[in-house]
Protein backbone atom coordinates (compact mmCIF):
# COMPACT_ATOMS: atom_id res chain seq x y z
CA UNK A 1 0.00 0.00 0.00
CA UNK A 2 1.45 3.35 -1.02
CA UNK A 3 0.74 6.54 0.86
CA UNK A 4 0.75 10.13 -0.25
CA UNK A 5 -0.01 13.36 1.54
CA UNK A 6 -3.00 15.12 0.06
CA UNK A 7 -4.45 18.56 0.71
CA UNK A 8 -8.15 18.91 0.11
CA UNK A 9 -9.70 22.33 -0.40
CA UNK A 10 -13.17 20.82 -0.45
CA UNK A 11 -13.69 17.40 1.05
CA UNK A 12 -16.39 16.36 -1.39
CA UNK A 13 -15.19 17.85 -4.66
CA UNK A 14 -12.79 20.51 -5.75
CA UNK A 15 -9.06 20.83 -6.21
CA UNK A 16 -6.31 19.15 -4.28
CA UNK A 17 -2.71 18.10 -4.37
CA UNK A 18 -1.35 14.59 -3.94
CA UNK A 19 2.27 13.62 -3.50
CA UNK A 20 2.64 10.38 -5.42
CA UNK A 21 6.18 9.06 -5.22
CA UNK A 22 8.32 12.08 -5.99
CA UNK A 23 5.65 13.75 -8.10
CA UNK A 24 3.25 16.38 -6.82
CA UNK A 25 0.04 16.28 -8.82
CA UNK A 26 -2.65 18.93 -8.80
CA UNK A 27 -6.00 17.39 -9.57
CA UNK A 28 -9.73 17.78 -9.41
CA UNK A 29 -11.40 15.60 -6.82
CA UNK A 30 -14.46 13.69 -7.91
CA UNK A 31 -15.90 11.31 -5.38
CA UNK A 32 -16.92 8.07 -7.03
CA UNK A 33 -17.86 5.34 -4.58
CA UNK A 34 -17.59 5.98 -0.87
CA UNK A 35 -14.19 7.51 -0.21
CA UNK A 36 -12.59 6.29 -3.43
CA UNK A 37 -11.24 9.06 -5.64
CA UNK A 38 -9.72 8.90 -9.09
CA UNK A 39 -7.28 11.07 -10.99
CA UNK A 40 -6.45 10.09 -14.56
CA UNK A 41 -5.11 6.54 -14.20
CA UNK A 42 -4.54 6.73 -10.46
CA UNK A 43 -7.13 5.85 -7.85
CA UNK A 44 -6.86 6.37 -4.12
CA UNK A 45 -8.86 6.54 -0.94
CA UNK A 46 -8.88 9.43 1.49
CA UNK A 47 -8.07 9.03 5.17
CA UNK A 48 -8.62 12.05 7.41
CA UNK A 49 -7.05 12.69 10.78
CA UNK A 50 -6.34 15.81 12.79
CA UNK A 51 -2.79 16.31 11.52
CA UNK A 52 -3.01 15.57 7.83
CA UNK A 53 -5.10 13.96 5.15
CA UNK A 54 -3.53 10.97 3.46
CA UNK A 55 -4.25 9.27 0.21
CA UNK A 56 -4.21 5.54 0.91
CA UNK A 57 -4.40 2.51 -1.33
CA UNK A 58 -2.93 4.52 -4.19
CA UNK A 59 -2.76 2.41 -7.32
CA UNK A 60 -2.57 2.85 -11.05
CA UNK A 61 -5.57 1.74 -13.04
CA UNK A 62 -4.61 -0.41 -16.00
Amino acid sequence: MEHGVITILNRVSGNGFIKYGNMVIKFELRETVGKLYTYNAVSFEIKHDYLETKAVKVRKIA
